[in-house]
């Protein structure tokens, strides 16, 4: 390994440690014997310290099959040194497997964190051109998708089922929250927002809400894929949100099953995720990927958002 990959096995290995928010003195064992292992320097940790997790992925997908193999099985010891790997840690290890796979169809994503709320474990289907063949699969096995990857911990999105719900809520109660939100809007603009959530496809909101607004080269979207939220990242200097990109095969149900048997395989217990709220005639549910995609739509172009999501207070500081 040169400098540059030390220091990213170095970012790597600190949030594996950090992500189930207790540091155990098993896991400070492993990792002094991996730095003396790796030959890990006082700058590399230091140096860790500026990059995030994707850029750190990215920089060791150019190391040879044994070294990556060698990565790979030092963080699995990281993960286990406890006696347990929680969801969060195996998110982590769940991207660093894809992209350091041999052949492998997945990137990291990094996006600088744009003051929204982005839940992790969210399975989101993107594609910046329409896929026929892949969205009648999702048509025909949507809930058969939904349910099995919510006995993964995960949830699946996809936004033609989140336009349907915006469709099923009433205009004026929409307005309503809206205007609530965003009061600085002119109804004009009301109008066009709501419009927008009503009609929008999947191609349109990777161009004008991820692309433009979260600034994410459209590239990643040349072919159909899954975009996976799979941890936040605080350097020295930002914040980011990282991604795992996955490029589909045709297969996508067979894909599906298979991120979720490696997800599941890695956990000491099943996840079950049974969600109690749900949209009426009289309320909007302002929470998870609706509230997203509501916020990404009110969020102006070349705007960032002055929210503070402050999830270890568990508040919402608003600018003064």
């Amino acid at each position: 390994m040169n400098k540059s990959q030390k220091t990213s096995f170095c970012r790597i290995i600190s949030d594996l440690i950090k992500a189930d928010s207790v540091i155990d003195r098993r896991e400070l064992n492993i990792f002094e014997k991996i730095k003396h292992d790796f030959h890990i320097s006082e700058d590399n940790l230091k140096d860790a310290n500026f990059i995030s997790f994707a850029d750190a992925v990215d920089n060791l997908q150019s190391l040879s099959r044994e070294e990556k193999e060698q990565v790979i099985s030092a963080a699995q010891e990281i993960t286990i040194a406890d006696g347990m790997c929680n969801k969060d840690e195996a998110l982590l290890m769940l991207a660093l497997e894809y992209c350091l796979e041999k052949k492998s169809r997945a990137s990291m994503i990094q996006v600088l964190h744009p003051g929204l709320k982005m839940e992790n474990s969210q399975v989101m289907y993107l594609e910046k051109y329409f896929d026929a063949n892949i969205n009648s699969l999702i048509k025909e096995n949507y809930h058969k998708i939904e349910n099995s990857m919510r006995l993964a911990g995960l949830s699946f999105i996809y936004i033609p089922r989140i336009t349907e719900v915006y469709n099923e809520t009433p205009e004026g109660l929409l307005k309503d929250v809206i205007k609530f939100l965003s009061p600085d809007y002119v109804d004009e603009e009301f109008d066009k927002i709501v419009n927008k959530l009503k009609k929008m496809s999947t191609s349109e909101f990777c161009e004008e809400e991820l692309c433009k607004k979260l600034h994410i080269d459209d590239a990643n979207f040349q072919k159909p894929a899954l975009l996976i939220k799979v941890s936040k990242t605080i350097t020295a200097d930002n914040t980011y949100d990282n991604f795992l990109r996955i490029e589909l095969k045709k297969n996508f149900v067979d894909e599906i099953v298979q991120l979720n048997y490696r997800l599941t395989s890695m956990l000491n217990a099943e996840y079950s995720i049974v969600r109690n709220i749900f949209h009426t005639q009289d309320r909007f549910v302002y929470d998870g990927i609706y509230k997203e995609v509501l916020d990404l739509c009110l969020l102006r172009e070349a705007e960032r958002s002055t929210i503070l999501i402050d999830p270890y207070h568990q508040k919402i500081r608003f600018p003064e």
